[in-house]
């Protein structure tokens, strides 16, 4: 079955745009297949994102340069995924006008960090969740020189079952 579903994959990005073939590519690795759960699944997926993830990376570049009409510089894991001016506007409107400098409030899924970078200056605490401990490791380095934020990884065993 795991053969057949890379080979699936792999023909499947043959007939589309080169990036999908670059991110095929980088991600079969993160492939988990039907009698694994939900839980597991993206762990190993979004590990397998951050630790292939780079600026330069072709499959990155692509990414970024399919949505955005500047060249921005890519500086944490999620940049790629939205101009920074639309994610700025995002944070700006739905989170930032909720909060204050009292709040404490916390981030799930929070990948590599680039809400976290917004929010962390404008609140009293921020705790970061995610079930990648890759994704945490980068979240920590691009929040570094924030002294009020901290970092869990989900387990999803929470309630004692996979909801997968």
């Amino acid at each position: 079955m795991q053969a057949d579903t890379e080979e699936y994959l792999r023909e499947a990005a043959g007939r589309g745009h080169e990036m999908v073939q670059q991110m095929v590519q980088k991600l079969s690795g993160a492939l988990i297949y039907p009698d694994a759960g939900n839980v597991q699944t993206n762990e190993k997926l979004w590990d397998v994102y951050a630790s292939e993830w780079g600026a330069e990376a072709g499959w990155v570049a692509g990414m970024a340069a399919s949505n955005r009409e500047a060249k921005e510089t890519l500086e944490n894991v999620g940049d790629e995924w939205a101009p920074a001016a639309h994610t700025k506007r995002v944070v700006d409107e739905w989170i930032l006008s909720e909060v204050s400098l009292k709040t404490h409030c916390c981030e799930i899924g929070s990948g590599g960090g680039r809400i976290g970078r917004m929010v962390a200056p404008r609140v009293s605490k921020l705790q970061c969740f995610d079930v990648s401990a890759k994704m945490l490791a980068a979240a920590k380095q691009a929040l570094a020189s924030q002294e009020n934020v901290t970092f869990a990884q989900i387990h999803g065993d929470a309630s004692g079952a996979d909801a997968g």
